[in-house]
């Protein structure tokens, strides 16, 4: 709850023209409830409307087990087929809301950031 608000506002400034795919890392996270995965299902909603990827990568097993317990788990980590990636995935560290990169398997902070 605290930090979702946080994530949204970091993965629209990040999908910049020049950005085609985004990876989220959470493997940072510790609590996900409903406020995250309403926040993580959001935002691929937001990155799907603007023809871009968005998918959530170093899952532990808090995460995967609240994405597989809500049947989100392929959803939110397998990019949609329909729309290829172009570029290697930006990295957002959200905690900083700055650009770390790039990276196949980018991401961006955990809990204390969030995601």
């Amino acid at each position: 709850m605290a930090t979702s608000e946080s994530l949204l506002d970091a993965i629209d400034d990040s999908l910049t023209a020049d950005v085609h795919a985004l990876d989220i890392d959470v493997g940072g996270v510790t609590f996900c409830g409903s406020t995250g995965i309403a926040a993580f299902v959001m935002a691929r909603r937001r990155a799907q409307e603007q023809g871009k990827t968005l998918r959530l990568v170093n899952l532990n097993s808090c995460v995967e087990r609240v994405l597989t317990l809500t049947g989100l788990l392929e959803h939110l980590t397998t990019p949609p087929q329909d729309l290829p990636s172009r570029r290697p995935a930006k990295r957002v560290d959200v905690r900083s809301r700055q650009p770390s990169g790039t990276g196949e398997t980018g991401g961006m902070g955990g809990p204390q950031g969030s995601r």
